[in-house]
């Protein structure tokens, strides 16, 4: 098995032909003891493969899957990167599950630094579609002093929720601060 070698495998029955990365990675996806525990040896294909099949997930819009998968990861003590606990909360929130996706926002904003700005609009936009404009909008005011600034997609998930919410003056008084915004 030579690393970095690519390969496809199928994905469910007749389903699309995803690509795996290095064929490595498939060893990961059999990393378990017979006590369910992840050998040291194995962890980081282990790793890879579950950050894989996540974003595979996501473009299969599977959220059950993928929930099932960050979950099971992160009770073997895999620490996912920023941006895949974003696939999966991007994933529970096309999915409509909102309660989910706003667990994996309270997650994304313990180390917001980490994160960054990416991954705090896709909260803001998740809370607004959550129909929390409240919450999007203290979670907006917290930036600076969380040394964020926003940008002009983190003002437009603010109006977005707004708007999601009936509250189109106060969506339209952000389009002045929009402009302003890099």
């Amino acid at each position: 098995r030579g690393g970095g070698q690519r390969r496809e495998q199928r994905v469910g029955a007749g389903g699309p032909a995803l690509e795996r990365r290095d064929a490595g990675d498939a060893e990961g996806l059999e990393a378990l003891d017979h006590r369910g525990g992840l050998r040291s040896r194995d962890r980081p294909h282990f790793e890879k493969a579950c950050q894989y099949a996540i974003h595979a997930c996501e473009k299969l819009e599977q959220w059950q899957t993928s929930r099932l998968i960050y979950e099971k990861g992160a009770d073997l003590g895999v620490r996912f990167p920023h941006y895949t606990a974003a696939a999966v909360m991007r994933t529970a929130a096309k999915a409509k599950q909102w309660a989910y996706a706003e667990t994996l926002v309270d997650a994304a904003l313990r180390d917001v630094k980490a994160t960054g700005i990416i991954n705090v609009n896709i909260a803001l936009k998740v809370l607004g579609h959550a129909g929390q404009p409240e919450r999007t909008r203290r979670l907006f005011d917290e930036l600076p002093s969380r040394g964020l600034a926003p940008d002009r997609y983190t003002y437009t998930a603010l109006m977005h929720a707004y708007a999601l919410s009936g509250r189109h003056a106060e969506a339209l008084e952000l389009v002045g601060a929009m402009r302003e915004a890099p």
